[in-house]
């Protein structure tokens, strides 16, 4: 599904020891691939954009030493807007924000 493929994309940041630092729907980019077969799905290809401040890392005790420089508030994990560490954790709390954003709109229409 379309979730299944934004949540691969950010693994795929993570396992290539780094941390976006600020996910949220400006910085998804999907392109449509109703031909292709892209993410087992067929339809889309998600790119994750906007790396400004994305920070990458040796070590999960380098990742977890750095403070959040900016972010977006209303998809920025507690610890974050606490001005406390941030981890990949974080990315993952944004991606699921986002999620609950989508579902929301769509259980609008």
């Amino acid at each position: 599904t379309f979730l299944r493929c934004l949540a691969k994309a950010l693994a795929y940041i993570h396992e290539n020891a780094m941390k976006h630092m600020d996910v949220k729907p400006k910085n998804l980019l999907v392109r449509d691939l109703r031909s292709s077969t892209i993410c087992n799905q067929g339809h889309y290809k998600i790119y994750i954009a906007d790396f400004g401040i994305a920070r990458s890392y040796r070590s999960i005790e380098e990742c977890n030493t750095e403070s959040p420089i900016a972010f977006t508030r209303i998809y920025a994990a507690p610890e974050v807007v606490a001005q406390e560490r941030r981890d990949q954790k974080a990315d993952i709390f944004s991606l699921g924000a986002v999620y609950c954003e989508m579902l929301a709109v769509l259980a609008q229409e």
